[in-house]
């Protein structure tokens, strides 16, 4: 499998720097499985259901383990690098000309701990019983592409960090609330961008549409 490094990365362009290494699926899979069936079985444990797909939730350690092992296998649940993501560098200086650096990488790949992704999927369980595994909307993740690489919340996190861009500066960011007209404009902005990333009047009506629409930023304030 390909495997993405901070610095291949750069605005809406996934492919700024050749690879430099490769993970072998054989040896990395098994270890992303297991993190995952960790995060599978947070999820349950947190719902306090007592039967998953009609099935008794066990309580001991080893059968609840078998239990979730069983449950992805029959649901045909994916990995995280089993579809596009949301990734950004890890590594965001004030220094640097942008501070977030984000972009829409292929499914199929593996990340470097310095590429930071935005979860694709999350899990779902009605009162019945029925779990499912929800991907993210592609007009979602173009969305939260574009706030990330733009010069408002590049702005509002620059005083903020030194070196790292650690989740908590993430989570603390002001993403607004955007109606579905909104999604749709910015997912249409990012697919022009990704296929450009260097497309300087594109990008400028992007930053003027977040600034102005989704900050109410008046002229003087920009």
């Amino acid at each position: 499998f390909k495997t993405y490094e901070g610095k291949m990365i750069q605005q809406f362009d996934g492919d700024f720097a050749a690879r430099v290494y490769h993970a072998e699926d054989e040896a990395v899979r098994p270890e992303l499985l297991r993190k995952e069936l960790y995060r599978l079985g947070q999820f349950i444990r947190e719902s306090e259901v007592e039967k998953v797909e009609g099935k008794k939730v066990p309580t001991k350690k080893d059968e609840f383990e078998k239990f979730l092992a069983e449950l992805w296998k029959t649901k045909k649940f994916q990995l995280d690098c089993d579809f596009e993501r949301v990734g950004y560098r890890r590594i965001g200086r004030s220094t640097d000309e942008r501070t977030i650096i984000a972009t829409l990488l292929p499914a199929g790949v593996y990340f470097s701990d310095t590429v930071s992704y935005l979860i694709p999927a999350n899990y779902q369980l009605t009162k019945a019983g029925k779990l499912s595994q929800e991907p993210l909307s592609p007009d979602d993740a173009r969305s939260v592409l574009c706030l990330l690489d733009s010069l408002t919340l590049n702005h509002y996190i620059r005083s903020k960090i030194s070196a790292t861009l650690n989740m908590f500066y993430m989570y603390e960011l002001p993403v607004p609330e955007l109606f579905t007209a909104q999604k749709k404009k910015l997912a249409e902005f990012a697919a022009t961008l990704l296929k450009n990333p260097r497309d300087v009047k594109e990008r400028a009506a992007l930053e003027a549409f977040i600034a102005r629409e989704l900050y109410g930023l008046p002229l003087e304030d920009w």
